[in-house]
């Protein structure tokens, strides 16, 4: 626990659970990096993103659960909505 009372995670151990934590920061990091692109094309709709690119999108959340079922690992996949306008902090 930090001193602000909430968990600190050390991502320079190598644990099974760190790795999947890192490849979703990376995927993280790559859809900040490239969010006007991903915004332009996939705005309003749900995506999947998975070792830095998006693999499914879709109206539902259950929709693009269904594309990467089997596909991706679901605790390395980064879902979420993509909105329209301006964006005024990092994904």
């Amino acid at each position: 626990m930090d001193s602000k009372g909430g968990y600190m995670l050390d991502l320079s151990i190598n644990t099974e659970t760190h790795e999947k934590l890192r490849k979703q920061m990376r995927s993280r990091d790559w859809l900040s990096r490239n969010l006007k692109e991903v915004q332009a094309k996939y705005a309003e709709q749900w995506i999947a993103v998975f070792e830095e690119k998006v693999v499914a999108n879709g109206k539902t959340v259950a929709e693009v659960k269904k594309q990467v079922e089997g596909k991706c690992p679901a605790h390395e996949v980064l879902i979420l909505q993509i909105p329209t306008g301006e964006i005024s902090r990092p994904m």
